[in-house]
């Protein structure tokens, strides 16, 4: 399953960002500069320091301590000074709790995802697509099922799960396409194939709208 956002993109690069300013008088650079601050932080990144960071932001190092410092002023970041790394805050916690608590889909879905999760003894998750990557805000397991060890806020590449797989063969636009070429080259979208033609796999998926991941994380 899964809620396409358009609002919801990847973190925009330095270039990127000035070009969005020059373009926007109402677009807010430090604002955006921020906000990327706290995108660099994925899942299974528990601490990151100002050189991470800059790195990931594509940001000069003091622009980035000066932000840092801010957010963490804020709420948003936590210092650890033992490591002299950040940690996601409170107040980021805040948020991404007060988003997955308005969406009335989670509650509708929830029966239906552990009914087939019962049945087919397997785990089913709710994702919404942010950039190039799929955010699980639902996950159903089932006793029985050999668990992935993903739950809400897990965060993977489009083609790398059952998720992002339909997503693409179910919109097959040139940006889909292309998403999918960036995020996994030897996974190909349809129409990209070396053949000129859609892989047996893409074909199957765009057909039956449904994909499916083992717990190996391999196709099904």
């Amino acid at each position: 399953m899964v809620v396409s956002r358009r609002t919801l993109q990847a973190p925009r690069t330095r270039a990127r960002v000035r070009a969005r300013a020059k373009q926007d008088r109402h677009f807010v650079t430090a604002l955006a500069r921020g906000l990327e601050v706290l995108t660099c932080f994925r899942s299974g990144d528990a601490l990151l320091g100002n050189g991470e960071l800059a790195e990931r932001c594509r940001l000069p190092k003091s622009t980035v301590s000066r932000l840092a410092q801010t957010l963490a002023r804020l709420g948003y970041l936590r210092y650890v000074d033992d490591v002299a790394k950040y940690r996601l805050g409170g107040s980021t916690l805040a948020l991404g709790s007060a988003m997955l608590s308005g969406m009335a889909i989670r509650q509708l879905a929830r029966p239906m995802m552990q009914e087939v999760a019962d049945f087919s003894r397997a785990v089913v998750a709710l994702g919404v697509r942010v950039g190039l990557g799929i955010i699980y805000i639902e996950v159903c397991r089932n006793n029985a099922a050999l668990s992935l060890s993903l739950d809400v806020g897990s965060r993977l590449p489009l083609p790398m799960t059952a998720i992002g797989r339909a997503y693409i063969a179910g919109h097959p636009r040139p940006s889909a396409r292309t998403s999918c070429a960036i995020c996994a080259p030897s996974m190909r979208p349809p129409g990209r194939a070396s053949s000129g033609r859609s892989t047996p796999r893409w074909s199957s998926t765009a057909r039956s709208g449904a994909a499916a991941r083992s717990a190996s994380g391999s196709p099904m």
